[in-house]
C-alpha cells in the first residue's frame, strides 16, 4: 500500500468521474452525514462479507440503487466523510494508505465490516513505512490513541527489529509493553496451531508468558518477596526449589528402589536434609551378597535369579 501516488484517486462524489468509471458504472450509494459517495458493490463485497450479506438482503431502489449507510456507533466510534473517503482510497487503486489522523477510523471501519483483506494490506503498508512510529511518537500519542492495526503490525516483527525502527525510543513505555505483550500472544497462538510446538509448550508451561517482576503489580511483587523469604538461596524461575527434590523411582527385576539423583541430593541439601535410599528386603530363597547392601542389590538379585548356579551348570555338563 502506497503512502503517496502520482495517480489521482477517484472522485467518489462525482458519479461521472473518469477514474471512477474505469471500474464500471457505480451501482451503490454510500451515505455518511449527508455526503453521497458512488461506489461499486462488487468491489466492496470482495473486501467485506458483511456488506455482501447486507446488500443481498436489500431491496434495490429504482432510483438510488443499493445504499450503504455509514453510521456512528458507541462500539466502533464515530464516522466522518473524511474517514470514509480514506477507506475507499485504500480499497480502490492506486490504494493509498490513509493519513495518520484517519488511520484509527479506517481501522475501526475495517473491523466493523470484517474487512480482513484491507487490514492485511494496512499491515503491509505499515511494515514498509517505518516513519509511522516516528509520526506517532512526534504526536505524543498514548497507547490508547495508537490504532490496533499498528500494534498488530509491529507485533509480527521480532522485538530486535522493532526496537531498531526510527521513533521506537520516543514511544511511551506503555506502548512498548503493549507491543511486547502482543508479540508473546502471537507466538503462543502460533505454537497452539502446531502439534509438536503445542506439546513442548504444555510440557514447559512455567517458561512461557513469564512477566518480568518490574512489570507486575504490587500484590504480585509481595508474593514474590514472600517466596524468596520462604525459600532462600539461588532460586530462579528456570530452577525452582522443588525441581531438585524429586525422587527417582527405578524399577528392577525384584522390587522398587528409591534413590535420590544427584540433582535431588543437591536440591534437598539446600533445605537441611538429604534423601537416603531405603533398605531393600531380599526376596525369599535368595542369599544377599555383601556387595548388594552397598547399593545395586536389586540388580544383583535379579542376576542371581536369571543366571544358573555353578553346581547346576556342572551337572548339565
Amino acid at each position: 500500500m502506497r503512502r503517496t501516488s502520482a495517480l489521482r484517486p477517484p472522485d467518489y462524489s462525482n458519479r461521472k468521474d473518469e477514474v471512477l468509471l474505469r471500474h464500471g458504472i457505480p451501482d451503490t450509494l454510500m451515505l455518511c452525514h449527508g455526503h453521497q459517495f458512488y461506489v461499486h458493490s462488487e468491489i466492496l463485497c470482495t473486501y467485506s462479507p458483511v456488506l455482501a450479506v447486507r446488500l443481498a438482503k436489500q431491496n434495490v431502489d429504482p432510483i438510488w440503487g443499493k445504499t450503504v449507510r455509514m453510521n456512528s456507533s458507541p462500539e466502533f466510534g464515530p464516522r466522518t466523510p473524511q474517514g470514509v473517503v480514506a477507506m475507499l482510497c485504500a480499497i480502490y487503486p492506486p490504494q493509498v494508505a490513509p493519513a495518520i489522523e484517519l488511520l484509527r477510523e479506517v481501522d475501526s471501519i475495517a473491523r466493523e465490516l470484517h474487512m480482513t483483506l484491507l487490514l492485511a494490506k494496512l499491515k503491509v503498508g505499515i511494515a514498509s513505512n517505518e516513519s509511522v512510529l516516528r509520526d506517532f511518537a512526534a504526536a505524543g500519542s498514548a497507547v490508547e490513541e495508537i490504532p490496533e492495526v499498528v500494534l498488530e503490525a509491529l507485533a509480527e516483527f521480532r522485538l530486535e527489529d522493532v526496537k531498531a525502527m526510527p521513533g521506537y525510543e520516543d514511544l511511551p513505555m506503555a506502548a512498548c509493553v503493549e507491543v511486547s505483550r502482543r508479540r508473546v500472544a502471537l507466538l503462543e497462538q502460533t505454537m497452539q496451531g502446531h502439534a509438536v510446538l503445542r506439546a513442548c509448550m504444555s510440557a514447559h508451561t512455567p517458561f512461557f508468558a513469564a512477566c518480568p517482576s518490574e512489570l507486575l503489580r504490587q500484590e504480585h511483587r509481595d508474593h514474590e518477596v514472600q517466596d524468596e523469604e520462604a525459600f532462600p538461596g539461588p532460586v530462579s524461575r528456570a530452577n525452582p526449589p522443588w525441581r531438585g527434590a524429586a525422587v527417582v523411582l527405578s524399577i528392577t527385576g525384584t522390587g522398587t528402589t528409591q534413590r535420590a539423583s544427584s540433582a535431588g541430593r543437591a536440591g534437598t541439601q539446600q533445605f537441611g536434609r538429604t534423601l537416603r535410599p531405603e533398605p531393600e528386603q531380599s526376596p525369599v530363597g535368595v542369599r544377599r551378597s555383601p556387595s548388594s547392601s552397598a547399593g545395586g542389590g536389586g540388580a544383583a538379585a535379579a542376576r542371581a535369579l536369571s543366571m544358573p548356579s555353578s553346581s547346576a551348570f556342572s551337572r548339565t555338563r
